[in-house]
């Protein structure tokens, strides 16, 4: 968009940045898809998993994401609020899933787009699609947030990012590498 040479500015710039996300159109913004590593490095801190030491000020499930915390000025300070009404753990499933392993469901078929941090050297996944499986595995051997050098099903070299969609009952061996 026009806007987005602002957007960048203002990401490498900020010294805090907050997200807030009980909406798909939040997750699916700008600044979220090209920016990961940051995005991550935001997650981390509002993310139930990274919370697991202090749950017991928390008092939340380790595994559910809080409408709110409680701030300093609160009798229970730190305690999360709220929890399961927000929605926020099933988008940030579809965001992960969808867009950060970017393994997403299409018209025309199953599309394998990851951004992933440089540091991930790949994953592996098992996807059930209209009927058939996919183990799909991403290699990064060049340490890069996105885009495709090779993707091969089956053993079949594909052009593009979308898998088109087998017969109902297929196994689809997915390897992808980045570059």
């Amino acid at each position: 968009t026009a806007y987005e040479p602002y957007i960048f500015a203002a990401l490498n710039s900020a010294k805090v940045m907050l997200a807030f996300g009980t909406s798909y159109d939040y997750y699916n913004a700008v600044w979220v898809k090209n920016e990961w590593s940051r995005y991550l490095d935001l997650m981390k801190k509002i993310c139930p998993t990274y919370l697991e030491p202090i749950s017991e000020i928390h008092k939340a499930e380790p595994y559910v994401y809080c409408q709110m915390v409680s701030g300093k000025d609160a009798p229970v300070q730190g305690e999360g609020k709220n929890s399961w009404l927000t929605g926020t753990a099933s988008w940030g499933f579809a965001m992960l899933s969808q867009y950060i392993l970017g393994i997403r469901p299409e018209m025309d078929g199953l599309c394998i787009d990851p951004c992933i941090p440089a540091a991930c050297k790949g994953f592996t996944c098992t996807r059930k699609f209209r009927g058939s499986e996919y183990h799909i595995t991403v290699k990064n051997p060049n340490g890069v947030q996105k885009g495709i050098a090779s993707m091969t099903v089956n053993g079949n070299k594909l052009d593009g990012y979308v898998i088109p969609v087998p017969a109902a009952g297929s196994v689809c061996e997915v390897e992808v590498v980045m570059g």
